[in-house]
């Protein structure tokens, strides 16, 4: 397939945008820097991108070393993309990006909750300075979705740590997740109210919700 370029080879904005300009990328880059995922998982976070375009895209990022493809060993045994060294310096880019975009979100996040949107908010938002010097796994149950963050040295990972029990669980609908993450709600008046159930310890606890607010 084609590709388009600015004909700016000495503009790094052009030649970046050569390379990551076109249409779902940045946003195949948004899944990944959640952590590995299997070709099934970007068709499903990525609802309108064609399987065809998709392998394209995937072939492009691989080919430039932006991502690597390889087989996760048992009992997981499955295929998996995933960000080199190289592609982890999107980072920053991204969440600026993702960051700089959110004030222009014009429906409150209970109003159409998607699950890995919101696991994406929680990892642009996550505080690095102070997570510094934590490892840590928690789970958010909002009605029948499960957001899995492992947070570790000042970077967050949204997919499930193999084999590791979470250090804090919060249980809550859409709504209270939102007042919780987005509206600043207590956890102790939630609970009080009865809209939210935790498990863990309580600085554990505490933290899980802090880290990202």
């Amino acid at each position: 397939m084609s590709r388009r370029s600015y004909g700016q080879p000495t503009c790094g904005l052009a030649n970046a945008l050569d390379m990551l300009g076109e249409r779902w990328t940045l946003l195949m880059i948004r899944e990944l820097l959640m952590g590995p995922q299997r070709y099934s998982d970007l068709q499903q976070a990525l609802p309108g991108l064609g399987t065809n375009l998709l392998a394209d895209r995937l072939r492009h990022l691989e080919g430039i070393g932006v991502i690597e493809h390889r087989h996760l060993p048992p009992p997981v045994a499955s295929a998996v993309y995933e960000l080199t060294e190289f592609g982890q310096n999107l980072e920053e880019i991204v969440v600026g990006l993702a960051n700089w975009g959110a004030q222009f979100t014009c429906e409150p996040c209970d109003a159409t909750f998607e699950p890995r949107r919101q696991a994406f908010a929680l990892f642009a938002r996550l505080d690095r300075i102070a997570s510094a010097h934590i490892d840590e796994s928690y789970e958010y149950h909002i009605g029948p979705h499960t957001i899995h963050a492992h947070v570790r040295q000042g970077h967050v990972t949204a997919t499930p740590a193999i084999g590791r029990r979470p250090d804090a669980v919060i249980i809550t609908d859409a709504a209270g997740f939102c007042d919780l993450f987005e509206r600043g709600a207590a956890i102790t008046e939630m609970v009080a109210a009865g809209r939210l159930q935790v498990r863990g310890d309580t600085a554990v606890v505490t933290r899980s919700v802090s880290l990202f607010c």
